[in-house]
């Protein structure tokens, strides 16, 4: 029918439109076309990599999608407090978690994850990523109280977002290819994170809090070039035995740690060399109340070098 009233509209010998009224037709044609958009919804407890996995109501139940790759349909990861694969997926578009109940989303094993569109998460949601096969995303909307977690036991790189918590664990090195935001923490359990890579100035943006508890590795800089910045709203907590768990590789102070809080901020850092060639700024208008004594230089071992510039308090 539609087929048939476009080929009539635009047949000059059968009518008279103008232009205007023929392009209006024809937008409302499109706008028709791609109105077919399908929400799906995961059953519990399933891999979701399977087209009978989900179903067009919100439990989970109904119409299996015929396809994961539709560019109008909507994959709503929900109705379990875990998700898994057992297979490679490639999907359109991923919206994870129903913004009220837990959902942790595992890519495990060797699994590729492809998103064609984009993922949204949502509060309370989690997405945890220890796969060692491809991992292709791009993050759309990641609320305040949504998680994801790099937590694979190799080299991993990190997807240039505004995340909301951003958990950096497993092993290898965690690298950064562009500027990079936790709207609320940033948690540091394992692996190394590298903010930059050579000559590089990309930096971390934390609304929260930093904290590093039980391993790991920050690395500001792994060369002499370059500035590794970590702006902080909330406090800073390194409680790792380890030595060397925050640091720049070259002997040159690269790497800044910068307190923009608007209220009473805390550093705890309380392992003498646990960091070194790095710059605590307090900027005007910020509290930083220290918590641990804090190692700026060391006559024994001159490793243990810092600044700290105090344009604001210090208590």
């Amino acid at each position: 029918m539609i087929k048939t009233l476009l080929f009539n509209l635009f047949s000059s010998s059968k009518n008279s439109f103008s232009s205007n009224v023929k392009l209006m037709c024809l937008g409302m044609f499109f706008v028709v076309s791609l109105g077919h958009a399908k929400n799906y919804y995961s059953k519990p407890g399933v891999s979701l990599n399977l087209l009978t996995s989900w179903g067009d109501n919100s439990d989970g139940s109904g119409a299996n999608p015929t396809s994961f790759t539709s560019i109008n349909d909507v994959f709503y990861i929900r109705n379990s407090v875990t998700a898994v694969l057992n297979g490679d997926w490639t999907v359109s578009k991923v919206i994870l978690g129903d913004g009220v109940n837990p959902c942790n989303f595992t890519v495990g094993n060797n699994f590729r994850l492809v998103v064609t569109s984009n993922m949204d998460i949502s509060a309370n949601g989690t997405l945890t990523l220890t796969t060692t096969g491809n991992t292709t995303i791009a993050f759309g909307t990641l609320a305040t109280t949504s998680t994801v977690n790099y937590a694979e036991n190799g080299n991993q790189p990190i997807i240039t977002a505004n995340y909301g918590n951003l958990i950096i664990s497993g092993s290898g090195n965690k690298t950064v290819s562009g500027n990079i935001v936790a709207k609320n923490d940033f948690t540091l359990n394992g692996g190394t994170f590298i903010l930059n890579n050579g000559n590089t100035s990309y930096t971390l943006t934390i609304s929260g809090n930093y904290n590093q508890t039980t391993g790991g590795v920050f690395e500001f800089n792994s060369g002499s070039s370059g500035t590794g910045t970590i702006f902080l709203g909330g406090n800073f907590n390194n409680s790792s035995s380890a030595t060397s768990s925050i640091k720049t590789t070259a002997t040159v102070s690269n790497g800044v740690v910068n307190f923009t809080g608007s209220g009473t901020q805390t550093l705890n850092n309380p392992t003498p060399g646990a960091s070194y060639y790095i710059s605590y700024l307090v900027n005007a208008g910020s509290v930083l109340k220290l918590l641990s004594p804090l190692t700026l230089t060391s006559s024994s071992q001159t490793v243990y070098i810092g600044t700290i510039t105090v344009n604001g308090t210090i208590d």
